[in-house]
């Protein structure tokens, strides 16, 4: 359906939006767009669709999180482990 095409455009640009105005001064711009559609791919046979923004927003957050501080304890935001890494820089590098 058309519809869907503009949707999930729509929600790939507010979950981009949202990591990079938390994480656009230490992320790739680009690394963030993959991390968005990948964390969005997750939710595509998805029937309620209204929620998936957010759920992919707080996946994609806590997986940009963990790369750039591995030490830190996953957030209960973080719904799944993900091994995937992330091409991001650490603080002050």
């Amino acid at each position: 359906m058309a519809g869907q095409g503009v949707e999930r455009s729509d929600q790939h640009s507010f979950v981009v939006k949202q990591l990079c105005a938390e994480f656009g001064d230490r992320v790739d711009p680009v690394t963030i767009q993959d991390v968005a559609a990948g964390e969005l791919a997750g939710f595509a046979d998805a029937r309620v669709r209204e929620f998936v923004p957010i759920f992919a927003w707080r996946r994609a957050r806590a997986r940009i999180r963990r790369q750039l501080d591995p030490a830190a304890p996953a957030s209960r935001g973080d719904l799944r482990a993900t091994t995937a890494t992330v091409g991001v820089s650490p603080p002050g590098g």
